[in-house]
């Protein structure tokens, strides 16, 4: 895998704990929009010295109102 790969799973993982942060701490008055995954955790196996994977979480928004993900940043 590429290093753009890479960046692109990270920024996906990224993404997944600040979504879920937000859910979290944002608590009823957000509980019109609903973000559900497919999955909650992936294991990505034993790792090798410069060895490269990704996963990439798939969410959906199944509330009745739009889901607004911002401020987003990769680790």
């Amino acid at each position: 895998m590429h290093k753009q790969s890479k960046l692109f799973g990270l920024s996906m993982l990224s993404l997944f704990f600040v979504v879920s942060w937000f859910f979290v701490f944002a608590g009823p008055a957000a509980a019109k929009s609903k973000i559900e995954f497919t999955e909650s955790k992936f294991d990505l196996g034993e790792m090798y010295q410069n060895e490269e994977k990704s996963h990439v979480f798939k969410f959906k928004n199944t509330g009745n109102e739009t889901l607004k993900i911002d401020n987003v940043k990769g680790s």
